[in-house]
């Protein structure tokens, strides 16, 4: 499972057992934080999640900013509410690509905003299991 750590909304994308199938799967709200952890935590439980990947928006130069400190402190606190791995993966563009897909897909600008963070985490979960090879 990857997620696609906004401010606002994290994007979930999920893929099977082997790695080939991935697939945007929701997006949740952010507030309260609570419920966003429970709301990751089912999902993990439901779809028997082995690792949960959390994208970090480090800067275009690889610097640590703001947002990334951010990310990394949301993926701290996850370690302790889900029973699986927790990883950090770089997210640098994968919003850009997403949007990119969606616009090819055809999708309305209306429907591409609703789904961008899931998508985001799709482009994160392909680029972390290709990188592993997987």
């Amino acid at each position: 499972m990857a997620i696609d750590y906004g401010e606002k909304r994290l994007g979930i994308a999920l893929s099977d057992e082997l790695g080939w199938g991935v697939r945007p799967l929701v997006t949740l709200q952010r507030l309260p934080k609570e419920r966003s952890f429970r709301a990751i935590a089912a999902l993990v439980d439901e779809y028997s999640v082995a690792r949960v990947v959390v994208g970090i928006p480090f800067r275009l130069d690889g610097s640590i900013g703001e947002a990334a400190l951010r990310a990394m402190r949301f993926a701290d606190e996850l370690r302790s509410k889900v029973c699986c791995e927790v990883e950090l993966w770089d997210e640098k563009l994968t919003s850009v690509e997403a949007e990119e897909r969606m616009r090819a897909q055809g999708l309305k600008l209306a429907k591409r905003n609703q789904q961008i963070d899931q998508y985001a985490a799709k482009v994160l979960l392909e680029d972390y299991i290709s990188s592993k090879g997987m």
